[in-house]
């Protein structure tokens, strides 16, 4: 369902089932309502359900008839009040976002950086702006909730950049992953939203109203965090800098740590593989990237990867924290963020993490350095195995003497590496193996564990 179009419906569907604000004392008795007035009965009648505030609204604007609910009544109010609001520029402005927020084939920068404008001129209509804007972040948010597969959630909830930051949000819809800014947590978007009504004063006309929306919200996101994309970055993660891998691309993001696992945000156990299958069900990729503190153990991502390959998974994609280097913009919402972070992946194949287990045929997709194990043509297989002693490299012609990954250049026709290493290795260190390898091999694959 579009997010604009349930922004604007009278009849909002987050207010369903609930009491109406109760209704002011009727302002008809001195004729003529004015614009700004006018915009305060439509959005307690919009958005807080008030029939007796329709039904002065219907007769104010003399539409004639029962009041009704529903998008062509919206459409009929807007056309109705914009000539009253001509005069008088905020009116008009909502006015002429209202309308376009209707309209599915209307970009929404345009409007929301009116809305926007509106609540930074702090005049009489800035509450029933930062009613509008964060109407557009509460049914992004939920929109997000209602949909299947990371990349889509996290897509919709970016929406919300919209009602919570001034630049451009085009950047964070672009297809190509290295375009993209970093996504922002929906928990920081929701907060921006939620301080334009907190910000309306208790004795404004619509702050009942505003601290209405506030609590449904509140409630709504309780109930429905485990359908949200999982609210990190790269410093909640705690992830090593490491530079050369694959942007993010919005897959799956199966969290590791020394209590647990979790996979977009919801816990799991460590033979939890039923959570985990139907999540990469839904994304379509049969792709993960793990994300785990520099100083964990090899064994906890091992076996975590394990469960991901009996899930499902072909391929994961080991998360780093890379630098970006691009200028921010005035007016994003990472502005001022020093160093901007994002997630990035070195991708490697599962196919051989757990022998004797039949695979499915190879994606089409996958990017480079992770198509070990399939049909990657005849050529020489190296090894490489990371122990406490240091790494070495084993070849056709055996192992192999002085720094393993500069040997591994010298492997001619190389079509694959398997990587091992002993369980007790810090991750961080595996990492930067495999950081050094990703840039020599062709392809990468797992596989058990290397001797202490």
């Amino acid at each position: 369902m579009n997010v604009r179009v349930l922004t604007i419906v009278v009849a909002a569907a987050a207010c369903a089932g609930r009491p109406p604000v109760a209704p002011r004392p009727s302002p008809t008795a001195v004729a003529g309502l004015t614009a700004a007035e006018l915009i305060v009965l439509l959005d307690r009648a919009r958005l807080g359900r008030d029939d007796a505030a329709l039904a002065e609204l219907w007769k104010e604007l003399a539409l004639g008839g029962a009041p009704v609910r529903g998008l062509d009544a919206t459409r009929r109010v807007l056309a109705a009040l914009a000539p009253r609001a001509a005069g008088d520029a905020d009116a008009a402005a909502l006015v002429r976002a209202d309308a376009a927020l209707l309209d599915p084939q209307v970009a929404m920068l345009a409007p929301t950086r009116e809305l926007r404008a509106v609540v930074r001129g702090g005049g009489p209509l800035a509450a029933s702006a930062a009613l509008r804007l964060h109407a557009v972040c509460a049914e992004a948010l939920r929109e997000a909730a209602s949909l299947a597969g990371t990349a889509a959630k996290v897509v919709a909830a970016n929406r919300c950049l919209y009602a919570a930051q001034d630049a451009d949000p085009a950047p964070y819809f672009a297809a190509d992953a290295a375009a993209r800014p970093p996504d922002p947590p929906w928990t920081l978007l929701s907060a921006r939203s939620r301080a334009l009504l907190e910000a309306i004063p208790a004795t404004h006309p619509l702050a009942v109203l505003a601290r209405r929306r506030l609590d449904e919200e509140r409630a709504f996101l309780e109930s429905a965090a485990r359908s949200l994309p999982a609210p990190v970055t790269p410093r909640t993660l705690a992830l090593p800098i490491v530079e050369g891998g694959l942007p993010y691309d919005r897959l799956p993001l199966l969290q590791v740590a020394p209590g647990g696992m979790r996979i977009d945000g919801v816990e799991l156990g460590f033979d939890d593989g039923k959570t985990l299958s139907t999540i990469l069900a839904e994304d379509r990729r049969l792709r993960v990237t793990l994300v785990a503190p520099g100083q964990i153990e090899w064994w906890r991502v091992h076996e975590a990867l394990k469960l991901a390959r009996r899930a499902g998974a072909v391929v994961a994609e080991l998360g780093v924290a890379e630098m970006v280097r691009a200028t921010v913009p005035a007016g994003d919402v990472h502005a001022g963020e020093q160093p901007l972070l994002r997630i990035a992946g070195f991708p490697v194949t599962l196919y051989t993490l757990v022998p004797g287990e039949s695979a499915p045929p190879l994606p089409r997709d996958l990017p480079r350095g992770s198509t070990y194990g399939g049909d990657v043509g005849d050529g020489a297989l190296a090894r490489i195995a990371i122990g406490a002693a240091g790494t070495r490299l084993v070849t056709d012609g055996g192992p192999q003497t002085g720094d393993a990954v500069e040997a591994l250049r010298a492997v001619k026709d190389l079509r694959g590496v398997r990587l091992a290493a002993a369980p007790d290795v810090p991750y961080m260190r595996v990492l930067a193996e495999i950081a050094r390898v990703y840039a020599v091999a062709p392809a990468i694959g797992l596989e058990g564990y290397a001797a202490p």
